[in-house]
């Protein structure tokens, strides 16, 4: 896919936001399925565009579908509860901003967890470096826990 986007007379479709895995068969599934214990798949739809790091994701959610219907200031709180001493996870309040960045968090290594919607319709995001959370990311964190810094 990189090269698709570093390719000369590259096709014009690339200069705008793509949604991929729209057949829902998205790598990930099974891993969302398992770390989050989930009876069924979510809908997950990945989005792609040209920029260098930065990543917004999302999980719609109907408050009738939990376990215990919750709004979204009882699901916040308990985001904020579960990553309370998590010093690069921000939890932010519901509908924190009109628009949304993917990248608003590059070069960064912290995450931003937050909803958005009303009512029964809910959209669960996390935002982040998708690169500054890969190896490097992981090594730096790791040694943060062995040095007792997180």
């Amino acid at each position: 896919m990189i090269a698709e986007y570093e390719a000369a007379g590259r096709d014009t479709a690339l200069g705008s936001p793509r949604a991929y895995a729209v057949a829902q068969n998205h790598k990930h599934i099974p891993e969302i399925v398992k770390i989050c214990g989930l009876s069924q798949e979510p809908i997950f739809q990945p989005v792609v565009a040209d920029f260098y790091n930065g990543m917004i994701v999302s999980v719609p959610l109907h408050a009738s579908r939990l376990r215990c219907p919750r709004t979204m200031d009882e699901l916040t709180a308990v985001y904020r509860a579960h990553f309370e001493n998590q010093p690069m996870i921000r939890i932010l309040n519901p509908n924190p901003e009109p628009m949304l960045a993917a990248n608003k968090l590059a070069d960064s290594d912290a995450m931003e967890i937050f909803l958005t919607g009303s009512g029964e319709r809910m959209i669960a995001y996390a935002q982040f470096d998708n690169l500054g959370k890969g190896a490097c990311g992981m090594a730096i964190q790791n040694m943060d826990l062995m040095l007792g810094i997180s």
